[in-house]
């Protein structure tokens, strides 16, 4: 009895064959010869957006002001206007330290207030 259940394993790992020998391997079950190498991706160049550099999104609900800029169109200054939050003006320019880039708590602005957009050196 304990022949037969050892032929019947056998013959059930080998793959339904009737043979104990192993089954032929494909070149899809052999792995690649070290000289063979896969090919490797190429670094894709991205560009880092310049945090020191503010771009305009336009007036918002909670900014509202004028925006002064140098003589290539670059934002580098926002007069507040009523109803202008110091969230609403970072959103509007890309950044979120104006605050600190005009030494202020952000909580404390007013209309009229001249905030520099320009990084501080």
């Amino acid at each position: 009895m304990t022949i037969a259940v050892l032929t019947l394993a056998a013959t059930a790992l080998a793959g339904c064959t009737g043979s104990t020998e192993a089954a032929p391997s494909t070149s899809a079950d052999t792995a690649p010869s070290p000289s063979a190498s896969a090919p490797t991706p190429s670094a894709t160049p991205t560009l880092d957006p310049e945090p020191d550099v503010p771009c305009d999104n336009g007036p918002n609900d909670s900014a509202t002001g004028t925006v002064e800029t140098n003589e290539s169109g670059v934002p580098i200054a926002y007069i507040v206007e009523a109803g202008d939050t110091m969230w609403g003006i970072n959103n509007r320019f890309c950044l979120d330290d104006v605050a600190e880039r005009n030494g202020i708590n952000p909580g404390q602005i007013y209309p009229g207030d001249r905030l520099t957009l320009e990084a501080r050196g």
